[in-house]
């Protein structure tokens, strides 16, 4: 189906709602996965036990003269959280050791998107991905990690996450993580929250 180009968030928007499987995975236009990634994510999920999000390792690459150049490789914890007490308790170091400025190293699961209507925020110019992931972290009840590495990030030397996690997330969000630290009320029965972002804060 082709649509008139309105920006990153509303075509993300528009996977989730025409997406038909279990997850959801996203992926930027120069990137690429490993070999045999979906069958890897697919077997970690069913060793986690389907959990709401499953958080993956990746693989840095510049791109110069038209050459791409592996940099680094990143590595993330492997945590399994299975319930919302061990998820609160893990809260900062999901969102200081899990990139929470990308949403290409993660599976989400849909029907977890679709209850709570987590989307993209269409009127952000940066940190949309971040946001988001805060709204899927205040409604999820199993979290996992892995530390293998499933996907190629490529990054252009003036451009990159860590730039715009420096430069941005640190100040602008501050608050939303405060937030996202005391979402869940004295009863865990009672439902989350849904948060909404300004930019300008």
């Amino acid at each position: 189906e082709s649509i008139v180009n309105e920006g990153v968030s509303h075509a993300r928007n528009k996977g989730i709602e025409l997406a038909k499987g279990e997850y959801v995975l996203f992926m930027d236009a120069d990137d690429m996965h490993e070999e045999n990634t979906l069958q890897q994510i697919e077997d970690f999920l069913v060793k986690y036990d389907n959990p709401d999000c499953f958080c993956f390792g990746f693989t840095e690459y510049t791109e110069e003269n038209g050459k791409l150049t592996k940099k680094n490789q990143v590595n993330f914890p492997d945590l399994w959280l299975k319930d919302e007490k061990e998820i609160d308790r893990c809260s900062m170091r999901l969102i200081n050791e899990t990139i929470f400025g990308s949403v290409w190293s993660k599976a989400y699961k849909r029907e977890m998107l679709n209850k709570y209507n987590i989307r993209m925020p269409e009127d952000m110019f940066v940190g949309e991905d971040y946001c988001f992931n805060l709204d899927v972290l205040a409604h999820c009840r199993e979290y996992a990690t892995a530390k293998n590495h499933f996907y190629k990030y490529t990054y252009f030397l003036f451009l990159s996450y860590q730039m715009f996690y420096n430069l941005f997330f640190k100040k602008l969000y501050h608050r939303p993580i405060a937030t996202c630290i005391d979402y869940r009320s004295d009863s865990y029965n009672t439902p989350h929250a849904v948060f909404t972002y300004n930019a300008k804060q």
